[in-house]
C-alpha cells in the first residue's frame, strides 16, 4: 500500500523526489478510475464500466479479468495503450482530503531522496518548484473532473440506469490460457431503459455531462474483446522476461506488441486530460 505523505515546507525544503518512469505503481489494479473529460481518449482501448461503493457509482475503466489482474502494462512497467488514465499519470504525487472541503497534495514516502541529481520539491524561496506546481495543477483538475464525474454517475443512478454487470469472457482457440471468466461487482447502463427516457429526462442528463457518459459506457463495450488478447501478450512478455530479463526482455517485448497495441506515455495534458 502506497505511504501517501503530506507535503510539508518545514519538512521537505531540502528534499527531492524521483520522477515517475514507468507505471509499476498501477500493478495490481484491475480497474481504475476514469473522469468525464477523458471519455473520448479512453473508448478506443478501453472497457468502462461502473463500480458501487458505499451507495455511490464511480466510472472505471476495465484493466484485467479479475482481482488484481492488469494487462494494460508490460513486465518493466511500459503501459501497453496510446493513452494512459489520468489519474495515474500525476504520480508520484495525489491530492488527497484534509478536512472539510480542503486538499493536501501528498507524495509517495518512498520516492522522496536527498540526491541533488533528482528535482526539487521547494525552489530556494520557500514556494513549490514549477514541476511540482504543475502536478498540483493538474491534480486540482482532476478533482474538479472527479466532482462532475461522480454527480453524472449520480443523475444516472436517479433515473435507474445502471445494473449489475456480471462480465463473462469465454474461451477461444487463440487465448487458451484465459479460459472462461466471470467478472463480479461491475455494472453497466440499461440501453433499454435509457432508450425510453423521455426528452425532458435526456436534456437534464446531457446538462449534467450524463449522456455522453452513459453512450461512452455503451460504445467502449467491444473493447472487451481485447482483454482475452492482451491478457495472452502479458504472458508472453513475462515469460520472455524472465527469459532474458533487463532491457533486452522490453526491446524484445515492446516490438512483439506493435501488432495490438502501441505505447505512448500520457504527458501532462491540462486540456484534454
Amino acid at each position: 500500500m502506497t505511504d501517501w505523505t503530506p507535503l510539508n515546507r518545514q519538512r521537505h525544503q531540502t528534499m527531492r523526489w524521483r520522477p515517475r518512469r514507468d507505471y509499476l505503481h498501477s500493478s495490481g489494479q484491475s480497474l481504475v478510475p476514469v473522469l468525464l473529460g477523458e471519455l473520448g481518449q479512453l473508448m478506443s482501448a478501453y472497457t468502462l464500466a461502473f463500480s458501487e461503493q458505499g451507495g455511490e457509482f464511480a466510472t472505471v475503466a476495465i484493466l484485467g479479468l479479475g482481482q488484481a489482474e492488469h494487462f494494460y502494462m508490460g513486465p518493466n512497467g511500459q503501459w501497453l495503450a496510446d493513452y494512459v488514465p489520468a489519474t495515474l499519470r500525476a504520480y508520484p504525487f495525489q491530492l488527497l482530503g484534509a478536512g472539510e472541503n480542503k486538499h493536501a497534495l501528498c507524495i509517495d514516502s518512498t520516492q522522496l531522496n536527498e540526491d541533488e541529481a533528482m528535482p526539487a520539491i521547494f525552489a530556494g524561496d520557500g514556494t513549490m518548484a514549477e514541476p511540482v506546481q504543475e502536478m498540483l495543477t493538474f491534480l486540482q483538475h482532476c478533482e474538479q473532473q472527479r466532482i462532475a464525474t461522480a454527480r453524472a454517475c449520480a443523475a444516472l443512478a436517479k433515473q435507474a440506469l445502471i445494473e449489475p454487470w456480471p462480465v463473462t469472457l469465454a474461451n477461444d482457440e487463440t487465448v487458451e490460457s484465459v479460459g472462461k471468466k466471470t467478472v463480479q461487482g461491475l455494472y453497466r447502463i440499461n440501453e433499454s431503459a435509457l432508450n425510453a427516457l423521455n426528452g425532458d429526462v435526456l436534456a437534464e442528463l446531457r446538462k449534467r455531462g450524463a449522456l455522453a457518459l452513459a453512450y461512452a459506457q455503451l460504445l467502449s463495450t467491444p473493447q472487451l474483446q481485447q482483454l482475452p488478447k492482451r491478457a495472452q501478450w502479458q504472458a508472453k512478455l513475462q515469460a520472455h522476461a524472465a527469459q532474458v530479463k533487463g532491457a533486452t526482455a522490453q526491446s524484445a517485448g515492446d516490438s512483439g506488441l506493435t501488432e495490438l497495441f502501441s505505447e505512448s506515455d500520457g504527458s501532462l495534458n491540462f486540456d484534454d486530460l
